[in-house]
């Protein structure tokens, strides 16, 4: 963040001289007493070249006048280019002036310089001001496809005449393929137009062959030589063809024209396409589309090889493909990069980077993680693994040193992360019992943190339950036992107790015991659990109405009916068949589980939901199991599974594809590779990103693009047919089950939790947010208390267990879900030399109020040597979660290092608690990250201190499901929050500690007796102030 006063301006090169992870505030003394609030010089905010490399974009901070603008004397180029001319753009985009140029080379640095360029105010732009930039770079592998959508439908002519052709579509998006809808979809919109521009670079020399197909009409152009001027029409489409049709057609055309050597009308000079290996040749394919299915592509062979099959993907890819692209402006920014990290054998370990990319083609950055053996500088990519995190397999000791990096890329820009190193360790700790979860009333699912020797873990003998219940045996599967025991009480509260379990390194449990309760989740519990909107059970044997469980209600009850479309269809009695059932391995479902089944074309059976519930939707989730049947036979095309036509289509867009297709985010295609007749859990998010494709719990592919709407239409949503890909039709045939549509992206680990709960039974979404609070040191100071009965803490908690004495224990300990308190089954214990005060005891180092001053008054505090130990356990979840500790002793500059795991913050005491909670070093509360495991230790050492070490602790904050905030994103950070002119002088209000330097690149010293709100007059000729 920048901050500007009032009355200064900060010029576009100095925004870009001052983009620092830092709050930054400008203060400039003269200028702030001359320069008003108005009438600001333009600038320039960035420079471009063109792929034609004769043509320069220079844009400003705001509209020029075309007589200055449009001088060509007053700019002047770098590298030996001269200017021939210059056009200032029409409103609104009068900010930008083309320069016309002398022949650019590629991928070369170079600077304008702008002289007398007035805004329309007269105000003259900064003498000499320059701004540096690139000319387009070659990108091999990828072609350019731009996007206009039309409020009708246009045909190649009103696209080509359209204002924003060629230079302004809607959206532009680079394409691995000759091709666009991706992957071979034949529905990525309507009322549109587009063009795929590239260049074609022959493997050899000889005579080529080139094919298109589209729906509805396109053109293809090859141009003589890499100049676009120079392009010849080679092949048409005049009517439509599937997607990948080659050498068949739908309507309209004549399949001859669709390929180079047949087609009469080609202006190549011969029918044979004579060229040069390794020349680029510019292509171009350009299309437009009504309604309906939708597609455009080319392919290319040597006049020696077969004709391409209707299917085939377009050769015109890879080293035969490449386009001219734009690299200013493209960055990538590692926020967090991967850590290095001990790992005891036996275990995997969760990598993650955050990171942020942009380019002129959008602000999605690719990750590909790459792995090298210990010392070895050989990575290489692991394939499949392209999200922000990675989870290695089960490291061995023979791996430690194993290296894992990330390789960045926008286009035009890649970088690698830095490298972390996995050391493995001798694992000498024995497992943790994780959860324990009740699936029957006679059987225990307990799961562990590593996996288990199987032996030991099966012996029932090594398991007890308390109020008599006994168990009779246990199967173990990796990290997990199922324990057969006698009859259990719904809703009864039980504590099983392990011991002499061994993990698979032989470290047995010596007794470690948990309290669950007896909690038999249904399937349907689990989706309901998360918030569906819509959610359709097919349980129904007779009726017409499919019963909505969503939070819709009635009024998106789901009505039978039969026939093509909404028009002409009738309601009719619920078809149902069997369901997901344990006899096909489904134990979440019960014996007489159904599902709604569907006879395609034969009856037409489909579900109105009685509204257009996908409309403007900034994310959603769709989700359901499948048991397609008869795949190969008629009808397999664009074949619905519940969407909304125009808005969100969704189904089998061929018998081996699924597709989902928006107008707004894009789509996605994802094979289907599963047998008929067989059941499987699809689970689709939309999260404003990316959509994403998972199959049985797993990832499989992403794709689309950012937006905040993917799209509306008058259409309702429909199941199964009447029209999904289409306003009619579209029927499928199978069955379905456990419908359910989310108007939000729900997290991808439930995803995996509603496939495991369809396999074993589940557990319902986690209360948000679920906190435990514990306030140490209550009977401060000095007996009188500070308890605190309210809100309090960073995250305003009510619910806080106060506690006393400098060592004890407390069990069942009040948590926090939804607002309100619960009791729990956690407890804490610590130990500490003894407890004190930060105000109360002539140490007056608070001057906060109410329950936020009880909270940091009292604490448990160690003496110059001896630490502090507070041991949280009985935590029964398998979310992480996030601590926050809260400190502030009685007197400053004293502090120490606090731990948990692995992960140490130092930390000193520099201010008094005045009421705002600052996080890090200097502040007044850290958080440690991704804790997980039913119980933790925090331990807090005495390090440092201008008389004597202290290492106080004040209160914990045990947030479950993690998500609290670090801010600055990491220890130490402080923000500059306001800035006010008050007589004369500047306010800074800031967090963390103030610094000034009298240049931009510091260096930067702390402001002496500086506190917040720091005054200070503007005498200087330019002053810079950080907080941190």
């Amino acid at each position: 963040m920048h901050l500007v006063l009032v009355g200064i301006d900060i010029n576009q090169n100095q925004m870009k001289m001052l983009k620092k992870n830092k709050c930054i505030l400008f203060l400039f003394g003269a200028i702030m007493v001359s320069i008003s609030s108005y009438g600001a010089a333009p600038s320039i905010t960035l420079a471009t070249g063109s792929d034609s490399f004769n043509e320069v974009k220079v844009i400003f901070s705001e509209a020029v006048d075309s007589a200055t603008g449009g001088n060509a004397s007053n700019y002047k180029l770098s590298g030996g280019l001269t200017v021939s001319g210059a056009n200032v753009e029409a409103a609104p985009n009068d900010n930008t002036v083309i320069l016309q140029t002398s022949q650019q080379s590629v991928g070369t640095e170079y600077t304008v310089t702008v002289n007398n360029v007035q805004d329309l105010s007269g105000n003259a732009i900064e003498a000499g001001s320059t701004m540096e930039f690139s000319s387009f770079i070659w990108q091999e592998g990828v072609v350019l496809h731009k996007f206009w959508q039309f409020d009708e439908t246009p045909n190649l002519e009103t696209l080509q005449n359209d204002p924003r052709f060629p230079d302004n579509p809607t959206s532009v998006t680079l394409e691995p393929y000759w091709e666009y809808g991706p992957g071979g979809s034949n529905e990525s919109g309507g009322n549109y137009g587009n063009q795929l521009v590239g260049y074609f670079v022959p493997p050899a020399d000889g005579n080529y062959i080139f094919f298109t197909n589209s729906d509805d009409p396109s053109n293809l152009y090859l141009s003589t030589d890499d100049d676009p001027t120079n392009k010849l029409l080679i092949a048409q489409e005049t009517g439509w063809s599937n997607a990948r049709s080659w050498v068949s057609v739908g309507g309209g055309s004549n399949v001859d024209d669709k390929r180079s050597d047949l087609f009469w009308e080609s202006e190549w000079p011969t029918y044979d396409i004579k060229l040069d290996a390794g020349n680029r040749y510019y292509l171009e394919s350009i299309h437009t589309e009504g309604g309906g299915g939708d597609s455009v592509a080319a392919t290319v062979i040597r006049t020696s090889d077969p004709d391409p099959q209707d299917g085939d993907a377009p050769t015109l890819t890879g080293a035969l493909i490449g386009t001219y692209l734009d690299p200013n402006g493209a960055a990538i920014t590692i926020k967090q990069h991967p850590a290095s990290q001990d790992v005891s054998e036996g275990l995997s370990h969760i990598l993650s980077i955050t990171a942020s990319g942009t380019s002129a083609y959008g602000e999605f950055v690719a990750y590909q993680w790459q792995q090298a053996s210990a010392g070895s500088s050989d990575f290489t990519d692991i394939p499949g693994a392209t999200e922000d995190t990675l989870e290695t397999p089960v490291l061995t000791l023979a791996e430690s040193g194993i290296q894992y990096r990330v390789l960045l890329t926008v286009p035009t820009l890649s970088m690698t992360s830095d490298t972390a190193i996995l050391s493995v360790i001798k694992d000498t700790v024995p497992a943790e019992v994780v959860s324990v979860a009740a699936k029957s009333t006679n059987k225990l699912l307990v799961k562990f943190n590593e996996g288990l020797d199987a032996t030991s873990g099966a012996v029932a003998g090594n398991y007890a339950l308390s109020d008599g219940v006994s168990v009779s045996g246990g199967v173990v599967s990796g990290s997990s036992v199922v324990l057969d025991t006698s009859d259990m009480t719904p809703d009864a509260t039980y504590t099983l107790t392990v011991q002499n379990v061994q993990d698979l390194y032989g470290n047995a449990i010596g007794s470690s015991s948990v309290t669950f309760k007896v909690r038999i989740v249904t399937y349907g519990e689990v989706i309901q659990s998360d918030g569906p909107i819509a959610y359709y059970r097919f349980e129904e044997t007779s009726g017409m109405v499919a019963k909505n469980f969503g939070t819709l209600g009635e009024q998106a009850d789901g009505l039978w009916m039969s026939g093509n479309g909404e028009a002409d269809s009738i309601e009719v009695e619920a078809n149902s068949g069997a369901g997901p059932r344990p006899g096909d391995g489904l134990l979440g479902f019960g014996n007489e589980n159904h599902a709604a089944a569907f006879n395609g074309d034969l009856d037409q059976f489909w579900i109105e939901t009685q509204g257009q519930w996908l409309n403007e939707l900034s994310a959603f989730t769709l989700e359901y199991w499948v048991k397609p049947t008869n795949r190969e036979g008629e009808g397999w095309n664009r074949v619905g599974i519940v969407g909304q036509n125009d808005a969100v289509e969704y189904g089998f867009i061929n018998g081996t594809t699924i597709q989902i297709w928006t107008p707004g985010g894009g789509s996605l295609n994802t094979t289907y590779e599963f047998s008929d007749d067989e059941w499987h859990h699809i689970a689709t998010i939309a999260d404003g990103q990316q959509i994403h494709n998972y199959f049985d719990g797993e990832l499989i592919n992403s794709s689309g693009n950012a937006t905040a709407n993917y799209g509306a239409s008058d259409f309702n949503v429909h199941i199964g047919g009447g029209g999904v890909y289409d306003a009619t039709g579209n029927a499928f045939e199978g069955f379905l089950d456990e419908v359910a549509i989310f108007d939000k992206a729900i997290p991808a680990e439930r995803v995996r939790e509603h496939y495991i709960a369809g396999l074993e039974g589940g557990t319902l979404a986690p209360p948000e947010p679920f906190v435990l609070g514990i306030n140490f040191a209550s009977d401060e100071p000095d007996g009188a208390g500070s308890v605190v009965d309210g809100a309090a803490g960073i995250r305003g908690t009510t619910v806080w267990n106060n506690v006393e004495g400098a060592e004890g224990s407390a069990e069942e300990l009040d948590i926090q879900i939804n607002g309100a308190s619960a009791a729990s089954g956690i407890s804490v214990s610590w130990s500490s030399p003894n407890t004190w005060s930060s105000t109360g005891r002539g140490e007056e180092n608070n001057t906060a109020s109410g329950n936020d001053k009880n909270l940091m008054t009292g604490y448990i505090d160690t003496n110059a040597e001896d630490p502090i130990s507070v041991t949280v356990s009985g935590i029964n979840t398998e979310l992480s979660y996030d601590v926050i500790v809260y400190i502030k002793g009685g007197v400053n500059d004293k502090g120490g290092d606090y731990t948990i795991g692995d992960q140490t913050f130092p930390h000193t005491d520099t201010l008094a608690f005045d009421g705002d909670f600052v996080y890090g070093e200097l502040g007044d509360y850290l958080v440690f990250k991704g804790i997980s495991g039913s119980s933790f230790t925090l331990q807090s050492q005495p390090t440092h201190g201008t008389t004597a070490p202290r290492a106080p602790i004040n209160a914990i904050e045990v947030v479950i499901g993690g998500g609290v905030e670090v801010p600055g994103g990491g220890g130490g950070a402080g923000s500059i929050s306001s800035v006010a002119l008050s007589d004369g002088s500047v306010v800074i209000e800031y967090t963390g500690t103030l610094k000034s330097a009298s240049t931009v690149t510091g260096p930067y010293s702390a402001v002496a007796g500086a506190s917040s709100p720091y005054s200070v007059a503007p005498t200087q000729a330019a002053e810079f102030y950080i907080a941190e």
